[in-house]
């Protein structure tokens, strides 16, 4: 499903149990109940619980580049998901802790230029590497990142 922002992210709850699981199941991995499993939308928007800083690449290339934070972010659902968070500073711890209990956004959307081959998540609507304007491709990606919302 997709949302003005990009993908919509969705996740399994178990009718039987109440508990919440991603990605979206079968079945229910606590009960065992397949019967009543249901996929429900997640908001768009969480609050940061917690947050570390990671000095190593991420396994998805093009997303972000050593250090960065990651975060775990708690949902109005009562979801908590981990998550690689962008437009941030890392580095200033600080300002990481002040982070902490604010809202964030998902970003799904990336893209690549096909001109210089760099990957933009989130996605651009012209290459700041070469300046290539329409030259730019939508990646197909199944993760997400959060930023913090602007106020």
């Amino acid at each position: 499903m997709k949302t003005e922002q990009g993908k919509q992210l969705r996740v399994t709850r178990c009718q039987k149990c109440d508990k919440i699981y991603y990605p979206v199941r079968e079945n229910c991995p606590d009960c065992m109940d397949d019967g009543k499993i249901e996929q429900i939308p997640l908001s768009q928007r969480g609050k940061l619980f917690t947050y570390s800083i990671t000095y190593i690449k991420p396994l998805v290339k093009g997303i972000v580049s050593p250090p960065y934070a990651n975060g775990i972010i708690e949902f109005p659902e009562g979801f908590k998901m981990f998550a690689i968070l962008i437009d941030v500073d890392p580095m200033t711890d600080e300002s990481m802790q002040k982070r902490i209990g604010t809202e964030f956004e998902i970003v799904s959307d990336a893209n690549i230029c096909k001109n210089c081959k760099k990957r933009f998540f989130p996605a651009v609507t012209e290459c700041p590497n070469c300046g290539s304007e329409g030259k730019l491709e939508e990646i197909k990606n199944n993760y997400y990142a959060f930023r913090p919302v602007k106020n």
